[in-house]
């Protein structure tokens, strides 16, 4: 399959991205470009396999074993594991503790419904009194309702997209916030459902 001249940048960017070498914001976009785009996540493979095929010629090397403990703890990592760090400052806890919140979105168990309708929750525990923290999920197509936020609100995206009452798009690892007495709605976009931290304080009213 050849790539359209609109996926050329991207399919550019994906060795510097394969290594680690772009800034935060353009791995994110290169993330999220390659979660809709089948012709780039095509050119992707072939990377990889190259890069399979091109370990085998090598010499074996005995790197430094803080170096090897720190690839092997990367390669483990889960799938939302590039997240930690973000999640960790959102709910004020380490990052062991994020890492092992983020390993069980993806456990169907846990899962709860949420009291906005159509949405999921997982409650993490240890949140401050009068706070809510964890992870929501929404299926892609389904719009929050207004509602009136009576504390602070921080939604952190991990997973799909999701585009507010002003048309802008969060896209994972962007984080949207909500002072107290603001009054919006969101739909979730993209591919797949939406997954998002959030760390909520006071709750909300639901508008008619």
């Amino acid at each position: 399959m050849t790539p359209s001249a609109a996926h050329t940048h991207v399919i550019e960017l994906l060795p510097d991205w394969m290594n680690a070498a772009l800034d935060e914001r353009e791995a994110r976009e290169v993330s999220a470009h390659l979660d809709a785009c089948p012709d780039c996540n095509t050119v992707f493979a072939s990377y990889q396999e190259i890069l399979g095929a091109l370990a085998l010629t090598l010499a074996p090397v005995h790197p430094d074993p803080s170096v090897r403990a720190r690839l092997v703890q990367t390669i483990a990592g889960g799938r939302l594991h590039r997240f930690a760090g973000q999640v960790s400052a959102l709910f004020a806890i380490d990052d062991g503790r994020a890492r092992a919140a983020l390993d069980q979105i993806d456990q169907a168990e846990g899962w709860e419904p949420a009291p906005l309708p159509g949405v999921w929750q997982r409650i993490v525990e240890g949140a401050p009194p009068g706070h809510m923290m964890g992870f929501i999920r929404i299926p892609t197509g389904v719009s929050v309702p207004w509602h009136e936020h009576l504390g602070e609100e921080r939604t952190l995206v991990l997973q799909g997209r999701l585009v507010d009452d002003g048309g802008r798009i969060y896209r994972p690892g962007d984080e949207m916030p909500a002072a107290l007495g603001s009054r919006h709605t969101f739909v979730a976009d993209g591919p797949v459902d939406l997954v998002c931290g959030l760390f909520l304080q006071g709750g909300y009213t639901l508008l008619d």
